[in-house]
């Protein structure tokens, strides 16, 4: 398996706001965590964010990366609100892709 994403990668991907950039620190704080899950201090957007992250840069991966589906299957074990985060992430993906495929739809 792969390691998490540089820093540079993250940058690609979109994390340049403060949120985003503190939830790609968490994650790379948890993997030296013992339980691999992340610090519940993050509350409202940034508890979000830390699912968005993750999905916005597996969707920059050209190839399939495992790290993000052990972080984020950490994460959906971790807590409901992250399951649920995941859940309508992954919808506004897939509607989007929908409506990319259908242009006048």
């Amino acid at each position: 398996m792969r390691g998490p994403p540089t820093a540079q990668f993250r940058m690609r991907c979109g994390v340049f706001t403060t949120g985003r950039r503190r939830a790609a620190v968490e994650h790379g704080r948890a993997d030296d965590e013992p339980d691999g899950r992340p610090a519940p201090a993050a509350q409202g957007e940034a508890q979000r964010e830390l699912v968005r992250v993750p999905v916005e840069c597996c969707l920059q991966e050209r190839a399939w990366n495992p790290y993000y589906g052990h972080l984020l299957g950490r994460l959906a074990a971790a807590a409901k609100g992250h399951r649920i985060t995941l859940q309508f992430c992954l919808w506004d993906h897939f509607k989007q892709a929908r409506a990319r495929q259908r242009p006048g739809a």
